[in-house]
């Protein structure tokens, strides 16, 4: 009897020792930021976003419409009837959006409970890109929005109260993108790329030129403090994609020479691109090497656009034909 239960126990010790190597060595999720939306899909239109319940996303299939779903897709409800909208943040207990319904308004920002109710809109102002964050300087739990004013075209800060705050313009250039990391806040104007500390926010006037030239497009990925930006030559077709560390020199590691049009988003491992001129869907590690074609279009005669979101491991394809017709395809990343 004794050895049996000394063979057990051993047997027990070799199993906790197994898990705890296990575990160990078990790749860790990365803590949020804190911010509503995802770097790449506030770069990409923010057709979704997640809570620790729901996946929010834009409906295709119903004029562009807020729904919100179990993670597996599942159980998918109508939460709102604002058409079209854009850059959904999933912020604490609140949802915010940029409602297109009225596109001659130029899109406002509305916020909404997680089930719909509670509907408030927060400005008037033609609006662009939304990010929701915490207001750290003020209160660790209070919201504030950065948002591009499509008609001055700058960033507005205005922190979300029982008052608004006075609006804070970031930048005096006109300013067509943002993207952001942890600790910096980059801003793509018609001079270049500019770089912002994030906790400084309330008390600067201007920011550092981190890139001059002229760019299509910016954008970041969680996890690290790097840019990437699309170079484009004088008639704004795509040259170069390159990246850059904050106080480091921009390196060139893609060579998009000629394309009319390219979106991408820039993921943990690899980065997701849609070629306009072959219509397909390519893939390539973050080094630029190992380039490859992953989907090609719904249908072969027809021309897309495509907005590429991303949560987890699931990529959300968005396809735009010439005749505005609108459909959305999911695939698991490998």
């Amino acid at each position: 009897m004794k050895k049996l239960l000394c063979s057990l126990l051993c047997s027990l010790c070799a199993l906790l020792t197994l898990l705890f190597v296990l575990g160990s060595c078990a790749p860790k999720q990365k803590a949020d930021s804190g911010d509503g939306i995802t770097p790449g899909n506030l770069s990409n239109g923010g057709f979704v976003a997640r809570n620790k319940k729901f996946l929010f996303f834009r409906n295709v299939e119903d004029s562009g419409k807020l729904y919100r779903s179990l993670p597996d897709g599942s159980d998918p409800q109508k939460l709102t009837d604002d058409e079209n909208v854009k850059f959904i943040n999933a912020f604490d207990d609140r949802i915010y959006y940029v409602d297109h319904t009225q596109e001659a308004d130029g899109g406002r920002i509305v916020s909404i409970n997680p089930d719909g109710t509670d509907r408030q809109v927060l400005n008037a102002a033609p609006t662009g890109q939304l990010l929701v964050v915490h207001n750290k300087l003020e209160n660790k739990n209070a919201a504030q929005l950065f948002y591009i004013d499509t008609d001055q075209q700058r960033v507005v800060y205005q922190p979300v109260g029982n008052k608004w705050g006075k609006e804070f313009t970031l930048a005096t250039q006109q300013v067509y993108q943002f993207a952001v990391t942890r600790t910096r806040f980059y801003l793509l104007t018609e001079g270049g790329i500019y770089c912002y500390a994030r906790l400084l926010l309330n008390n600067i006037t201007s920011g550092q030129l981190f890139r001059k030239g002229r760019h299509s497009f910016i954008t970041t990925s969680a996890g690290n403090e790097e840019v990437f930006f699309l170079e484009v030559d004088l008639s704004g077709r795509a040259v170069d994609l390159k990246r850059k560390k904050l106080g480091g020199s921009a390196k060139r590691f893609a060579d998009f020479s000629g394309l009319s049009g390219l979106d991408f988003i820039v993921l943990p491992k690899k980065i997701i691109f849609w070629d306009e001129d072959s219509q397909t869907l390519c893939q390539m590690k973050r080094n630029g090497k190992q380039r490859e074609v992953i989907a090609e279009a719904p249908e072969a005669d027809t021309s897309y656009t495509v907005t590429i979101n991303a949560i987890d491991d699931t990529v959300w394809l968005f396809f735009l034909d010439s005749a505005g017709k609108e459909t959305m395809r999911t695939f698991p990343l490998q």
